[in-house]
């Protein structure tokens, strides 16, 4: 959590279309990763980037949801 809250304290001030090209970026890097080791085993792939995607993506649905709510959206 202490590195999330690092992370949001740099990012708070941006603009949002400048987060979102900086998460366009993030994923075009992660695609160029992923194409770079063509042919790998599927397991090690996923392994690799879990962590980092969709394991992730679960730690923060309820602050997600709850943030799009109070938004209504």
């Amino acid at each position: 959590q202490a590195l999330n809250d690092e992370d949001h304290a740099r990012r708070r001030e941006r603009p949002l279309p400048e987060q979102r090209s900086a998460m366009e970026q993030a994923h075009a890097d992660l695609i160029d990763q992923l194409q770079a080791i063509a042919g790998a085993d599927a397991a090690a792939m996923d392994h690799a980037i879990n962590v980092d995607t969709y394991l992730h993506y679960d730690e923060h649905r309820a602050e997600i949801e709850t943030w799009r709510r109070q938004q209504g959206i």
